[in-house]
């Protein structure tokens, strides 16, 4: 979240790859994972919570996110993501009504 717009594997591999170079310095887990799956795709929707070691200890921010997957005959393979800078607020989830869309 807030870094460039990142297109195609070579470079979103190379990203990630730069993110997480320094061992344990950044660590994520995915929170309030919710997912609609059908045969051959999936959308996942979360709230992330990454934790990053900086000189004065672990300090730590949250990410929402959504993940769409789709299946191949090589299994499923991640086709987009989009993340957004989110608060300690977002992590507490926000659940009323009915759970049917439409």
């Amino acid at each position: 979240p807030g870094g460039p717009r990142v297109v195609g594997a070579t470079a979103i591999r190379a990203t990630f790859d730069a993110m997480f170079a320094n061992g344990g310095a950044i660590r994520a887990w995915p929170e309030q994972v919710r997912k609609v799956v059908t045969i051959t795709s999936s959308v996942h929707s979360l709230v992330e919570r990454v934790e990053v070691l900086t000189p004065n200890g672990p300090a730590q921010a949250w990410v929402i996110a959504t993940n769409v997957y789709h299946r191949t005959a090589q299994g499923w393979r991640m086709v987009a993501h989009h993340a957004s800078p989110g608060t300690l607020q977002d992590a507490e989830e926000i659940a009323s009504g009915p759970q049917v869309l439409h």
